[in-house]
Protein backbone atom coordinates (compact mmCIF):
# COMPACT_ATOMS: atom_id res chain seq x y z
CA UNK A 1 0.00 0.00 0.00
CA UNK A 2 3.16 2.39 0.39
CA UNK A 3 3.58 2.29 -3.38
CA UNK A 4 -0.04 2.89 -4.29
CA UNK A 5 -0.09 6.04 -2.12
CA UNK A 6 2.52 7.13 -3.30
CA UNK A 7 1.79 6.83 -6.61
CA UNK A 8 -1.42 8.32 -6.23
CA UNK A 9 0.38 11.47 -4.34
CA UNK A 10 2.86 11.84 -7.50
CA UNK A 11 0.52 11.59 -10.07
CA UNK A 12 -2.83 11.96 -8.71
CA UNK A 13 -4.12 8.51 -9.93
CA UNK A 14 -5.83 6.12 -7.13
CA UNK A 15 -6.57 2.57 -6.98
CA UNK A 16 -8.35 0.32 -6.31
CA UNK A 17 -7.59 -1.91 -3.91
CA UNK A 18 -7.80 -5.92 -3.42
CA UNK A 19 -7.38 -8.71 -1.37
CA UNK A 20 -4.21 -11.15 -2.87
CA UNK A 21 -7.49 -13.83 -3.62
CA UNK A 22 -8.93 -11.31 -5.60
CA UNK A 23 -6.49 -9.96 -7.10
CA UNK A 24 -5.03 -12.90 -8.77
CA UNK A 25 -8.34 -13.63 -10.79
CA UNK A 26 -8.80 -9.91 -11.87
CA UNK A 27 -5.29 -9.95 -13.38
CA UNK A 28 -6.18 -12.99 -15.32
CA UNK A 29 -9.29 -11.54 -16.23
CA UNK A 30 -7.83 -8.21 -18.04
CA UNK A 31 -4.19 -9.24 -18.73
CA UNK A 32 -4.17 -9.93 -22.55
CA UNK A 33 -1.01 -11.41 -24.69
CA UNK A 34 -0.29 -7.70 -25.63
CA UNK A 35 -0.06 -6.45 -21.76
CA UNK A 36 3.86 -6.62 -20.77
CA UNK A 37 2.67 -8.34 -17.09
CA UNK A 38 1.70 -11.52 -19.78
CA UNK A 39 4.85 -13.35 -19.25
CA UNK A 40 4.12 -13.39 -15.62
CA UNK A 41 1.10 -14.46 -15.36
CA UNK A 42 2.19 -18.07 -15.02
CA UNK A 43 4.17 -16.85 -12.07
CA UNK A 44 1.72 -15.01 -10.23
CA UNK A 45 -1.04 -17.84 -10.43
CA UNK A 46 1.78 -20.55 -9.48
CA UNK A 47 3.10 -18.45 -6.89
CA UNK A 48 -0.27 -17.20 -5.29
CA UNK A 49 0.32 -19.76 -1.85
CA UNK A 50 4.09 -18.23 -1.79
CA UNK A 51 3.35 -14.53 -2.32
CA UNK A 52 0.27 -14.97 0.67
CA UNK A 53 2.90 -16.50 2.90
CA UNK A 54 4.81 -13.21 2.72
CA UNK A 55 2.38 -10.50 2.38
CA UNK A 56 2.79 -9.34 6.22
CA UNK A 57 6.34 -10.11 6.64
CA UNK A 58 8.81 -7.14 7.24
CA UNK A 59 12.22 -7.13 7.65
CA UNK A 60 14.45 -5.09 10.07
CA UNK A 61 16.77 -3.07 8.78
CA UNK A 62 17.77 -0.80 11.92
CA UNK A 63 21.47 -2.21 11.94
CA UNK A 64 21.88 -2.03 8.63
CA UNK A 65 21.21 1.65 8.63
CA UNK A 66 22.97 2.25 11.50
CA UNK A 67 26.07 1.20 9.60
CA UNK A 68 25.90 2.18 6.15
CA UNK A 69 26.62 5.30 7.51
CA UNK A 70 29.87 4.33 9.47
CA UNK A 71 31.55 3.21 6.58
CA UNK A 72 33.32 5.55 4.02
CA UNK A 73 31.63 3.61 1.33
CA UNK A 74 28.38 3.86 2.17
CA UNK A 75 25.61 5.68 1.14
CA UNK A 76 22.14 6.06 2.29
CA UNK A 77 19.40 4.78 0.14
CA UNK A 78 17.00 6.86 -1.18
CA UNK A 79 13.82 7.31 0.10
CA UNK A 80 10.55 5.00 -0.64
CA UNK A 81 9.48 8.23 -2.43
CA UNK A 82 12.20 9.02 -4.15
CA UNK A 83 12.83 5.32 -5.92
CA UNK A 84 9.10 5.13 -6.78
CA UNK A 85 9.43 8.52 -8.55
CA UNK A 86 12.62 7.41 -10.71
CA UNK A 87 10.36 4.25 -11.46
CA UNK A 88 7.52 6.53 -12.50
CA UNK A 89 9.90 8.45 -14.84
CA UNK A 90 11.81 5.58 -16.43
CA UNK A 91 8.61 3.80 -17.73
CA UNK A 92 7.05 7.42 -18.92
CA UNK A 93 10.46 8.27 -20.98
CA UNK A 94 10.34 4.53 -22.30
CA UNK A 95 6.65 5.20 -22.86
CA UNK A 96 5.54 2.03 -21.26
CA UNK A 97 3.06 4.44 -19.55
CA UNK A 98 1.56 7.97 -20.26
CA UNK A 99 1.31 9.91 -17.20
CA UNK A 100 1.65 13.55 -15.34
CA UNK A 101 3.76 13.66 -12.35
CA UNK A 102 2.09 16.61 -9.83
Amino acid sequence: MDITDIITKITGIKFKRYSLDDFIPAVIERCTKNDLLYPLLDFLTKSSENIAAMQYKLYNNDNYNKYITKTTYGKKDASLKDTVKGILLFMKEKKLIEIDLL
